[in-house]
């Protein structure tokens, strides 16, 4: 899966993850409704996500 179709099935705006994670950008956070969407999308806890709790 392409960064624009996980974009695009999650809702997230247009380059929004490609900024994120670009080496020389200086977005490094996402906003808290964009780490929602990719928590639903992978079917997992923000806690996990973010390195706070292990998998179930």
């Amino acid at each position: 899966m392409s960064i624009y179709d996980l974009e695009k099935n999650c809702g997230i705006g247009d380059s929004t993850i490609m900024h994120f994670i670009k080496e020389n950008s200086t977005k490094k956070s996402l906003s808290t409704p964009v780490i929602i969407a990719l928590a639903q999308y992978f079917n997992m806890s923000i806690d996990y996500m973010i390195g706070r709790s292990q998998p179930i």
